[in-house]
């Protein structure tokens, strides 16, 4: 394993066989593992895992902005993109420069991205370690010509790339996530910070375009913890600032 990977995304729903539907019909993950209350989602590996919970409304609080799926190649961007927008769940497509990027919500408001990152000798990579991005419009026409086949399932490889927070403070939130190793990729007109352990443009991101929000509190629809490999961790649990739970080298 990796010294440093993203390995699930946890969510409390409140609809789980809707959100089950959702995920393998559309996102085309697998089940790996389901019992009454809780499904376990992912391709090779375990990426994604919903808990029912006994609520409906979400609360305005610090939460998820999406979880990102990083697919291997085009090919398989462009026949997600196709799909997605056969079946109207498209919401955006962005050409980042350093990736290009899909867009969707599931049925209870969590934000998907599904990515396939450009070679890193496209990257704008500064002298001082910042990787810096664009929000340009994505080449659909070439992404689709490269689709071959009818998109059913994600492929082999497929990885959590990165999570994207809303946060309750930026600068809170820098300091924390600092002090875990991560390095700050790009400061993005102080409403929004992107990190990275290593040579990435980021495995993390946080912003406040929607206010300094109330920090969360468990057991509320939206994300319930982020599970993080790091090698040279010891296991624990951590909440950061924004009360968003991370299981650290947890099983």
């Amino acid at each position: 394993m990796n010294s440093w990977t993203i390995q699930i995304v946890e969510l409390n729903v409140s609809d789980l066989e809707l959100m089950k539907q959702f995920y393998t019909q559309n996102i085309g993950l697998k089940v790996l593992h389901e019992t009454s209350d809780k499904v376990i989602l992912g391709v090779d590996t375990p990426l994604l895992s919903l808990y029912k919970i006994d609520s409906k409304t979400r609360s305005n609080t610090a939460d998820l902005y999406h979880f990102a799926l990083l697919v291997p190649t085009q090919q398989v961007l462009g026949e997600i993109l196709l799909a997605l927008y056969q079946k109207g769940l498209l919401s955006g497509a962005s050409d980042h420069g350093y990736s290009e990027a899909l867009y969707l919500n599931d049925p209870e408001g969590n934000g998907i991205e599904i990515y396939c990152d450009k070679n890193i000798d496209q990257w704008d990579i500064k002298d001082d370690g910042r990787i810096v991005g664009i929000t340009e419009e994505i080449d659909a026409q070439h992404l689709l010509s490269l689709a071959k086949e009818p998109f059913t399932s994600l492929p082999e490889g497929t990885k959590m790339g990165h999570v994207h927070l809303m946060v309750h403070d930026l600068k809170e939130t820098q300091a924390f996530y600092e002090d875990l190793g991560f390095d700050l990729k790009l400061d993005y007109g102080g409403r929004a910070k992107f990190f990275a352990r290593g040579l990435y443009h980021h495995h993390l991101g946080a912003n406040t375009w929607h206010g300094q929000l109330p920090v969360r509190s468990e057991n509320q629809l939206g994300v319930r913890s982020v599970h993080l490999h790091i090698k040279e961790a010891q296991p624990q649990t951590l909440t950061d600032p924004s009360g968003i739970i991370l299981k650290i080298n947890l099983g």
